[in-house]
């Protein structure tokens, strides 16, 4: 890589500290060919990784799938993933008819309460109801 300048990692925290012009400050680290895990006895290895603070997000916008750019990297070992989980070894496709189904069906099971719980009060007599109490 390429056009990017390096500095020493303490520079981040010390100009924060020293200089209060300074709003925001985040350090970047970029390993190629890093190990990130062994799972069930098998190493993965991610081509282009990178090590970030968690200010990394309040200063370059990125567009995410799902989570929230303000908490993310906030906990140790936290990892926002490229392209969320699509080249993942185990990952499940759900497909839009998948959730439009259950859409549906949530929507008629509430439909159908509601409307029994309808009829069920219309039916009763409230004169008998205020003799009761």
């Amino acid at each position: 890589m390429r056009g990017f300048a390096q500095v020493a990692w303490p520079v981040a925290p010390t100009l924060l500290k020293d200089f209060p012009e300074v709003e925001t400050a985040t350090r970047i680290s970029t390993y190629w060919n890093t190990r990130v895990d062994n799972y069930k006895n098998k190493t993965f290895f991610e081509k282009k990784f990178a090590y970030a603070d968690h200010s990394f997000f309040k200063i370059f916008m990125v567009n995410f799938i799902a989570g929230n750019p303000a908490t993310a990297l906030e906990s140790p070992n936290s990892l926002v993933l490229n392209l969320w989980l699509s080249k993942f070894a185990y990952r499940i496709p759900f497909s839009s008819e998948l959730f439009l189904f259950s859409g549906i069906l949530s929507l008629l099971m509430v439909v159908m309460s509601v409307s029994y719980q309808s009829i069920t009060a219309a039916r009763k007599n409230p004169i008998e109801h205020l003799r009761e109490s």
